[in-house]
């Protein structure tokens, strides 16, 4: 039963569902409201970049910051929630590799420079006015899709294959 126990651990954890990691996030406190700052670890920077410069489909990164309350015994309270999401396009006919985020475009000529920053989240500013009584945490979830014609081991293949990394962390406020 040890070894079942065993084998299930070592594939669990060597599987590709762990390839993402997430840093802390790094938090800022003024006039009572949060900004915070994450970061992605561990990320597949080589098919994403072969996926960016084959040009098949955009790459998304979705950040959802959920701010939640403790209770004892009972299911934790959802008190607040944003998401940020950007999305790296290779664009042919300038020639560059664009991250958009809302309004904010950034143009780069190196795609792992494109794909950096779309990696990190920087002075996200979350409007909730924090009580001091309430026993408060953030959540941070991070989601990247994308579509390609390349598998895992960067083989061509006939039709798009559908990818999906995620990665998730949490800090008391």
């Amino acid at each position: 039963m040890r070894y079942l126990f065993l084998m299930a651990f070592l594939f669990f954890s060597l599987s590709k569902g762990f390839c993402l990691d997430l840093t802390n996030p790094v938090l800022f406190f003024r006039n009572g409201t949060v900004t915070t700052s994450v970061y992605l670890k561990r990320v597949p920077f080589q098919l994403l970049d072969a996926c960016l410069k084959s040009g098949d489909s955009p790459i998304e990164f979705t950040y959802d910051f959920k701010i939640y309350r403790h209770r004892f015994l009972l299911p934790d309270v959802l008190k607040f929630e944003k998401q940020v999401n950007f999305k790296v396009i290779y664009d042919k006919e300038e020639n560059l590799y664009v991250v958009k985020w809302n309004k904010w475009r950034w143009k780069f000529y190196i795609p792992e420079k494109a794909l950096l920053k779309a990696c990190k989240v920087d002075s996200v500013i979350l409007p909730y006015l924090l009580n001091k009584k309430e026993d408060l945490y953030i959540k941070v979830k991070v989601r990247i899709r994308f579509k390609c014609h390349l598998t895992e081991d960067l083989d061509y293949t006939e039709g798009l294959n559908d990818y999906e990394f995620d990665a998730e962390t949490s800090r008391s406020l």
